[in-house]
């Protein structure tokens, strides 16, 4: 399911290939009433092929000639000397997806902003065609727990749909502000972050250059309308176990993923259902 800022389905997906170095193929339910939506098949260097239409129930089959990924190598490295625990001044805070992120406003035509959780910090170089519209560079670090419970690290670049409120709100299409300069750097506790950059159609866009040295993260690109820039970490060793989770009742992981999977297929099915009996 898709959900602004940083579970758009294809920029997710599209990040884990470059960040895990491998060829990676996603099959998304095709039911865009309830955001299930975009599957692909992307490598390292990027996107082979893909589908993401937000207005049709129709899926489409993607063919994609797949490159042999014969020289991966882990993405570990030892974390990096850089600052952290970095005070903000003029902070808010805003939810996404039920998760506190703290935020700094983007001000300016240009710039260079910081903003920390513990230590987890996210730095943002700027500059913009104008001020018209209200972006922030948020940070979080911590334990999701909606639908699902495992610990992010995340940084992002985000348009909020009001001043200093409102920055989990998808503003599909309006953007104006053009990102003549843009370089998001995150330092994490894992190397295991993804990148992803949305455009403001709710997709995902390609020519942007991304930086891997392990715990340190770098986005950067140029001339583009925004509506999201996001380097989202999965902290894998901070998860709590199954059978200390509230999903304990489930015998393993993989049982765990059937089970979700038949639930999202079911709820997919009965909403169509409903939707032909009410035609």
């Amino acid at each position: 399911m898709n959900v602004y800022p940083h579970y758009i389905s294809t920029a997710y997906h599209s990040g884990w290939a470059r960040t895990m170095r491998v060829n990676y193929l996603s099959s998304n339910i095709q039911y865009p009433e309830l955001r299930y939506l975009g599957s692909g098949i992307y490598s390292p260097s990027g996107i082979l092929g893909y589908t993401f239409n937000q207005s049709s129930t129709t899926g489409q089959l993607v063919i994609a000639q797949v490159p042999l990924n014969a020289n991966r190598t882990s993405p570990e490295h030892p974390p990096a000397n850089i600052q952290t625990n970095f005070v903000s001044e003029n902070t808010f805070s805003s939810k996404i997806f039920d998760d506190t992120f703290l935020f700094v406003p983007v001000s300016g035509l240009s710039g260079n902003i910081s903003v920390c959780s513990g230590t987890v910090c996210c730095h943002l170089e700027f500059t913009r065609s104008d001020t018209n519209e209200f972006y922030a560079l948020g940070v979080f670090n911590g334990m999701h727990y909606l639908e699902g419970e495992y610990y992010l690290e995340v940084c992002l670049l985000v348009r909020c749909a009001s001043a200093r409120q409102n920055c989990g709100t998808a503003l599909q299409n309006t953007t104006t502000t053009t990102f003549t300069s843009y370089k998001l750097t995150g330092s994490m506790n894992t190397p295991y972050a993804f990148p992803e950059v949305v455009s403001p159609d709710m997709n995902f866009t390609t020519d942007w250059d991304f930086v891997d040295e392990g715990y340190v993260k770098t986005i950067s690109g140029e001339n583009k309308r925004l509506a999201s820039v996001v380097l989202m970490a999965r902290n894998f060793d901070k998860d709590p176990s199954l059978t200390n989770s509230t999903i304990d009742v489930i015998p393993n992981s993989a049982d765990y993923i059937r089970v979700s999977s038949c639930l999202m297929l079911l709820t997919a099915l009965w909403m169509m259902l409903r939707k032909t009996v009410d035609a």
